[in-house]
């Protein structure tokens, strides 16, 4: 899992267990993007692979939505 997190808002990314093992591309998930959490409500938000994971945090700080 990958966590990176700001004073609004916590963002994962995860990947399945066997991509990480064998490092093979046909072992990854598709479809199950990273989500944002925010601190203050503990609301889950699905985010995509459009826009950088910063541009989400920063959209997320601005108005308290991806």
């Amino acid at each position: 899992m990958h966590r990176l997190s700001t004073h609004a808002a916590s963002y994962f990314s995860t990947k399945n267990q066997k991509f990480i093992e064998t490092g093979r591309f046909e072992k990854i998930s598709v479809g199950n993007g990273p989500v944002l959490i925010s601190r203050e409500s503990g609301e889950v938000f699905e985010t995509g692979s459009g826009f950088s994971v910063d541009r989400y945090l920063k959209a997320f700080d601005a108005c308290g939505d991806p």
